[in-house]
């Protein structure tokens, strides 16, 4: 086979598996929770700190949901890095009923993304052994 052949064979392959190829791009980027971790258990004294990832500039609306009450907080921008941090409190402190907690995260412009996270708060528990006589 002719040289020249064999190489404008390969060319036009590489030209053509790169119009088919998939570009990823910033809207086709998904919402990422980096923190805290689904199902988390955290104690007395420790922060809830929610970190997220997305598109730049996208505007969250963040949700912290115990029980049946949902506690809004204020809308949250997603930095240039599209980096977002919220810090909702400290579980004893101002986060003081045990439990369940669900941060619920939306985003709706520029693209529909939504993330739900559980987490729970368990109070200081010890075992006490007790002789009695």
């Amino acid at each position: 086979m002719n040289l020249r052949f064999v190489l404008g064979l390969i060319l036009l392959s590489m030209v053509i598996s790169l119009a088919f190829s998939v570009i990823p791009s910033a809207e086709s980027t998904s919402l990422q929770v980096i923190s805290p971790v689904n199902g988390q258990t955290f104690y007395y004294g420790q922060k809830l700190v929610l970190v997220a990832k997305y598109i730049p500039g996208a505007i969250a609306t963040i949700n912290l949901i115990h029980g049946t009450t949902a506690i809004p907080f204020p809308n949250k921008e997603f930095n240039s890095s599209g980096y977002l941090t919220y810090d909702f409190g400290t579980f004893g402190i101002n986060l003081t009923q045990p439990g369940e907690y669900i941060i619920d995260i939306t985003v709706t412009y520029p693209q529909y993304a939504a993330a739900n996270i559980t987490v729970y708060y368990v109070p200081f528990t010890a075992t006490i052994i007790a002789e009695v006589q």
